[in-house]
């Protein structure tokens, strides 16, 4: 269940605020959240649980602290005891994973695996000449999509095309495996088969089941990413129309490209009609989200400013205060300060990720 799952979002090491992982889960950000996300190296979660709400997730962690897996302070910080490191280190030995939390930070893997289903349902009914079928339900801005695909796709090739590919993706998988996943499909004569169906560990539960589904169409992505473009193949086309997204809003993008342009923080705000304030929030967004090589840091942080930051703040970036550093009441002093403590947490993970 959910309630087990959330117990590995939490560190022994680092207090991790309540409200970010509630607001990454949901997708619902701000600045704030995006930085503290990339600070618990969590900006991966963002949207895996869209549907939680506020009331459960506070149940949840009341639960926890009733059970003394975690300690809460009172600003909603929250720390895993020896007790909690335990129930999460066991939660990651019997239960499912997000295998490939990078690439499923990419694409809206929602909509990828039910336009799959649908678009899968529309052609194994295709290859029997049926029309009469009640199509999976999904929202009506992926059937719209998923329509279009198909009256783009739609010719005598199309089924043993959508064949080839899925058996491409098939092969790598472990015969079993692809044949419990294959049973999820909706066809012609197939309903699709729930859990209870497929004979999986009997320590799973329904959202390790999802994860299972969601772990596929994840890797199934990344290889369709990977492929080389040399020929039309219409699963990776529908793909490309409902799973593929946008990394950066488009406001930030616009922002982001201006900046490249050689325009100055106020003249973006000034031709845009947008608050200077604004500005700041769409490059902070996009220094985050980005990989440190393709924001311009060296646009904002000059010698100067890198200096007296570097002799102000040591240690632990998460124990860094803007007090620390404050010489005025000119906002961009906090805006210099947000992006120096990113730029440094993109060194640090850097890093690591060397060692």
């Amino acid at each position: 269940m959910v309630n087990d799952f959330l117990i590995t979002l939490f560190s022994p090491q680092q207090p991790r605020r309540n409200r970010v992982i509630f607001g990454l889960l949901k997708n619902q950000t701000t600045v704030s959240t995006l930085y503290w996300g990339l600070r618990y190296q969590l900006l991966d979660y963002i949207g895996l649980l869209a549907k939680l709400t506020l009331p459960e997730f506070e149940a949840i962690l009341a639960q926890y602290e009733k059970d003394e897996m975690v300690v809460i302070d009172t600003e909603g910080q929250v720390l895993l005891t020896s007790k909690g490191l335990e129930v999460q280190e066991r939660y990651l030995q019997e239960h499912v994973k997000l295998e490939d939390p990078h690439e499923f930070s990419q694409i809206n893997a929602e909509n990828w695996q039910a336009g799959f289903l649908l678009a899968n349902q529309i052609v194994s009914e295709r290859a029997y000449q049926n029309k009469q079928y009640y199509p999976l339900q999904v929202g009506p801005q992926l059937m719209f999509l998923v329509r279009r695909w198909y009256y783009q796709v739609r010719q005598p090739q199309l089924t043993a095309q959508w064949v080839q590919e899925v058996r491409d993706f098939l092969v790598d998988l472990p015969a079993m495996q692809a044949n419990k996943l294959v049973a999820t499909w909706i066809g012609h004569y197939e309903a699709g088969a729930v859990q209870e169906q497929l004979e999986l560990p009997t320590s799973w539960d329904q959202f390790d089941f999802m994860l299972w589904q969601l772990n596929h169409y994840v890797a199934w992505s990344r290889k369709i990413r990977e492929l080389p473009d040399d020929s039309p193949k219409p699963i990776r086309e529908l793909w490309q129309l409902v799973a593929v997204k946008a990394l950066l809003p488009g406001p930030v993008v616009q922002t982001l490209q201006a900046i490249e342009n050689d325009l100055s923080i106020e003249q973006i705000a000034n031709y845009r009609k947008l608050k200077i304030s604004t500005i700041r929030e769409h490059l902070l967004v996009a220094a985050i989200m980005l990989d440190k090589a393709k924001f311009p840091y060296e646009r904002f942080l000059n010698a100067p400013i890198v200096t007296y930051l570097q002799a102000k703040l040591q240690g632990n970036i998460d124990n860094w205060q803007f007090k620390q550093v404050r010489q005025s009441a000119d906002p961009m002093e906090f805006f210099y300060f947000r992006l120096y403590t990113i730029l440094k947490t993109k060194e640090a993970v850097t890093e690591d990720a060397q060692d």
